[in-house]
């Protein structure tokens, strides 16, 4: 009989993807550094809207599988993996783990394609390579990145 565990998140290397101070305000609340680097990320990945939702619905998916996951150390590899798997979920373009790499290792300069290969991996085993189809999720979500870009 298969027993059911929660996986692991283990995101080798995860301190390495610290941004440099430059990047982000050390004077800023915790959650404007987290909107500075959704933003960031974002913009550098050129996501949709549409995407973004999905990298937050995979974000809450992983949380959901494993509470553990939420740690200092690992903000940031789960935004960069979980954005990486939503744009080449969604994105029409061919977007590689290459590519993505390209876009993101001027700033995290320890981020290289294995690394990010890793990450994308533990997420989807994370995830148990499944993801979520509930209209509800992507609807909240949707509802509330819009509203947030209303509020600023």
């Amino acid at each position: 009989m298969h027993t059911h565990s929660q996986p692991e998140w283990n995101p080798p290397n995860a301190d390495a993807l610290l941004a440099p101070s430059s990047t982000v305000s050390s004077r800023a609340a915790p959650l404007a550094q987290i909107r500075d680097l959704v933003t960031f990320v974002a913009i550098r990945l050129d996501m949709s809207a549409e995407e973004l939702v999905v990298a937050y619905v995979v974000i809450e998916s992983c949380l959901r599988a494993n509470k553990a996951i939420l740690a200092p150390f690992s903000v940031r590899p789960l935004l960069i993996a979980s954005c990486v798997i939503s744009r080449k979920l969604l994105c029409d373009q061919k977007s590689t783990l290459g590519w993505a790499c390209d876009q993101l290792s001027d700033v995290f300069t320890a981020l290289d394609l294995d690394l990010l290969k890793a990450l994308e991996r533990q997420v989807l085993v994370v995830l148990d390579w499944r993801f979520p189809m509930q209209e509800r999720t992507y609807q909240f979500y949707t509802e509330a990145l819009f509203t947030a870009a209303a509020n600023q």
